[in-house]
């Protein structure tokens, strides 16, 4: 049986933000990027998809930090039950770009930002820099 999730809208969000779906993560390439398949319902799953995570840019593999990004970002991913992608559009290089929680209601986005492991967050589409 396949599971969806349905996130409360906030006023003023878009269309492409009301609907989450479940995740089996396949590999973590660093802290802010992963690769997975994603049950869309009725059968039908999206298999090896790299997703982005929206809002923020943590440190890169080779970056200090990166190792430990990467670290919290595949503990994140697989420690709980049910991790929920909430896509929106896809960016130049075909990645998902999505909100990702999991089944406490945890961001990934705020457990690595709380961790001082990215280097800026995007308020919609300007990166603001630490």
């Amino acid at each position: 049986m396949a599971l969806a999730a349905v996130v409360m809208a906030r006023p003023g969000d878009k269309p492409a933000y009301l609907h989450a779906y479940p995740i089996q993560v396949v590999s973590v390439y660093d802290g802010d990027t992963f690769t997975c398949d994603i049950d869309m319902g009725l059968n039908i799953r999206l298999t090896n998809q790299k997703v982005r995570v929206l809002g923020i840019d943590a440190f890169e593999k080779r970056d200090p930090g990166g190792l430990a990004a990467t670290k919290l970002a595949r503990q994140f991913l697989t420690d709980s039950n049910l991790i929920l992608l909430t896509p929106g559009k896809r960016d130049s290089f075909g990645r998902v770009l999505g909100h990702v929680r999991n089944s406490n209601g945890l961001y990934l986005s705020a457990a690595l930002t709380s961790a001082g492991l990215v280097t800026g967050r995007f308020a919609d589409t300007a990166l603001v820099r630490y």
